[in-house]
């Protein structure tokens, strides 16, 4: 059986609180939705001790370093929002839509996620995104329950 509650207070706060008991009945459990821009999604979710989070930054120009770094700062925010931090990201995924200048990015992200005790697993893949985005990354991290 699941029910909905939908709360919604700010962005930071979950807006729709999923609660359904598994297949054997036991205690329900909780998925977080935290607000986004785009209609028919979530900029983050999270459930038990996982974090998904999405972010893209097409509104800060045409550099690739500019974008990967707006959009890491969406993340962050995600992540703290969500109750993690870069410090606990497991995965991630960079899709850029010229992988020639993959450099450009890896040197934003590298700046941005620390030390190597940091790194979590990556990938980039070269893809087609709208309009004049050049970047969008996918995480998933831990959080304390």
């Amino acid at each position: 059986m699941r029910k909905q509650a939908h709360v919604v207070l700010s962005s930071s706060t979950p807006v729709v609180n999923n609660r359904c008991r598994n297949s054997k009945g036991a205690e329900p459990m909780s998925i977080q939705r935290f607000a986004g821009g785009a209609k028919g999604r979530t900029r983050a979710s999270a459930w038990r001790d996982l974090v998904f989070a999405v972010a893209t930054a097409e509104e800060a120009g045409n550099s690739l370093s500019a974008q990967t770094a707006a959009t890491l700062q969406k993340l962050d925010q995600s992540l703290t929002d969500s109750g993690s931090s870069r410090e606990q990201i497991l995965s991630a995924t960079v899709y850029v839509t010229d992988i020639t200048r993959k450099a450009e990015m890896d040197e934003v992200w590298c700046d941005w996620i620390g030390a190597e005790a940091n790194w979590p697993q990556r990938a980039c893949i070269q893809v087609g995104l709208a309009g004049s985005t050049l970047v969008e990354i996918t995480l998933v991290a831990a959080r304390d329950e």
